[in-house]
């Protein structure tokens, strides 16, 4: 099916929000929270001059997050990040303190397992709340973990995901000023590798807003291929709207906008439900893995004694992906951890 082409160029924001709003999840779907709780988010953190009609979609809905965080309160962090950035945007009251201060008396944040989830309640709430961040226990376990680069040279999207949200969280999605971290530049040097060989333009587009936000100089390499592939974004009319490429999307037109590019400046059908990106190519990565498994003794983690055994059993578009940043600095470091030479495994 086809539709007739709308140009965004006028007013793209009001386009995406009108469809990500009223056309993708029910509001009684955590998922529409979620969703439309991360555009704005990117909306606030670009700065973008949202209009109070564009915000329309959101009246419902901002009227009575406290009822519905008391109701669903396992949604409180995607509660809590839509209020506040909703209530910054609109310039006016949307329940952000009274639904922070519930979720703080709960001890909701408490009841977390994980180190990133108290991490990033904690940010939300004291942000709502208005109050300097406090340091925790948990927060000196995460900042040793985003310090810790040689975790960071085998493929883990949950770890690399974490990283970069510790310095969203520092630096409040870039509006706040964070020291220089050699250790965490590595670190993210080191999964934007992983992602630039997979080809995963989504955790890539967040390895380059981390490196911004954290004051450390992002690859060209990579600045221009997330601009080119911001660029790419189509939209579609499938119905399962949550399996497309949305979050990949926001966070390359949020990338590209912070690289002072153009953020959604793609052009969207009438009654669109779906953000798309062109199929990915083949995985360098997975190729390079394949091929240091086979090798299993004699794997060595020295690229220079391992690149010409490698090289001819990859495809051309593998080795043009390695070729590209083999001879990067980090490289070297990373390649020793990744081929698992002294663990006799690889995967």
């Amino acid at each position: 099916m086809t539709f007739p082409r709308v140009k965004t160029s006028d007013n793209p924001v009001a386009l995406v929000i009108e469809m990500v709003a009223e056309r993708r999840h029910a509001k009684t779907n955590a998922f529409w929270y979620k969703e439309n709780g991360e555009l704005l988010s990117v909306l606030r953190a670009l700065d973008w001059p949202v209009q109070g009609a564009d915000l329309r979609p959101y009246d419902d809905a901002g009227a009575k997050l406290l009822p519905l965080l008391r109701f669903f309160p396992q949604y409180y962090r995607l509660i809590l990040g839509f209020s506040y950035d909703l209530n910054v945007l609109s310039g006016t009251p949307h329940a952000a303190q009274p639904v922070a201060a519930w979720a703080e008396q709960s001890g909701l944040a408490a009841k977390e397992l994980s180190d990133v989830a108290r991490v990033e309640a904690d940010f939300l709430i004291d942000r709502a709340l208005n109050r300097p961040q406090a340091g925790s226990g948990h927060a000196t376990r995460l900042q040793a973990f985003c310090e810790n680069s040689d975790a960071f040279r085998l493929p883990d999207r949950a770890a690399a995901y974490s990283l970069t949200h510790m310095v969203f969280y520092a630096t409040d999605y870039g509006r706040k000023p964070m020291a220089q971290n050699e250790n965490i530049r590595r670190s993210l040097i080191h999964a934007g590798l992983v992602a630039w060989l997979d080809q995963d333009m989504d955790i890539l587009a967040e390895v380059v807003l981390a490196l911004r936000f954290s004051e450390a100089a992002v690859p060209d390499l990579w600045a221009n291929a997330v601009l080119r592939a911001a660029s790419d974004v189509f939209c579609g009319s499938q119905a399962a709207a949550g399996a497309d490429d949305f979050h990949e999307m926001l966070m390359l037109n949020w990338a590209a906008g912070q690289l002072g590019g153009r953020a959604f400046a793609f052009d969207m059908p009438h009654d669109a439900t779906t953000f798309h990106r062109p199929e990915r190519g083949p995985s360098a990565l997975q190729e390079l893995s394949a091929q240091l498994f086979a090798l299993g003794d004699q794997r060595r983690g020295d690229w220079g004694v391992m690149r010409w055994r490698l090289w001819p059993a990859l495809s051309e578009p593998a080795q043009a992906r390695l070729a590209e940043v083999e001879a990067w600095p980090e490289f070297t470091a990373f390649f020793q951890g990744f081929a698992r030479a002294d663990l006799g495994v690889a995967a």
